[in-house]
């Protein structure tokens, strides 16, 4: 009898896993996003759903196969009819050619996941230095992002390996509109195939977090200009 007890339990516990992930609709599974430079633009791609079961349920988390992409999604219970929007952002770096990735999302009440997948081809810079993978003008950098946080009365600094990826000197300029972010030197000289460290300084007037991105304004000739942005 116990026995019994305990398979009909578990039967209808598998069961009710199996209906909430069936009435859990996505409008797409597969996302193709075509073909996308390796040039440090982070894609963004939604999937939208809709929770048609006749119990709230939530995601209890998302896993993905690469640590190529990240996902944002709302925490709080999807109730019966609610649509709801999981944020996949996908960095292309490092990745070359065709790729498809998985995305598995975990939801309450159930052991079996969805899985979403994102596919597309990634066209990369010619010409990369092994270990450097983003093209500003002439210089090539080993990472364009970063988040500075700085409280009052306090400076946070952050360098930037990069590359003159010439042979011939590359003047470089560097400017930002953000309040607290410091050069040592407006304008640096670097001579043919010279590596250096870039040096960004961030010195608020009041405690704060910032996440920033270095893009090129203007490139030409023997000359860069790069600036800080925030990033979004």
């Amino acid at each position: 009898m116990k026995f019994l007890l305990a398979y009909l339990t578990t039967s209808i516990l598998f069961f009710k896993s199996n209906l909430i992930i069936a009435q859990v609709v996505f409008k797409t599974y597969n996302q193709e996003i075509g073909t996308i430079q390796s040039n440090g633009n982070i894609q963004k791609i939604n999937y939208t759903f809709k929770n048609n079961s006749k119990h709230p349920t939530a995601i209890t988390r998302i896993a993905s196969n690469c640590g190529c992409t990240t996902s944002s999604f709302d925490k709080r219970p999807i109730q019966t009819g609610e649509q709801r929007t999981i944020q996949v952002s996908f960095n292309p770096i490092g990745i070359k050619g065709y790729f498809k990735k998985q995305i598995t999302v975990y939801f309450a009440d159930s052991k079996n996941p969805v899985h979403l997948y994102l596919s597309g081809n990634v066209i990369a810079p010619e010409n990369l230095i092994d270990g450097y993978h983003y093209v500003l003008g002439k210089l090539q950098l080993k990472n364009i992002r970063a988040t500075l946080q700085a409280s009052e009365g306090q400076t946070f600094m952050r360098t930037f390996p990069l590359i003159n990826a010439t042979a011939q000197p590359v003047k470089v300029t560097l400017s930002s509109d953000i309040e607290g972010i410091l050069f040592e030197e407006a304008q640096i000289t670097l001579a043919g195939h010279e590596t250096y460290e870039l040096p960004i300084y961030f010195s608020p007037k009041k405690s704060q977090l910032v996440s920033i991105r270095i893009i090129e304004k203007k490139a030409i000739n023997n000359e860069v200009a790069l600036k800080v942005i925030k990033d979004k």
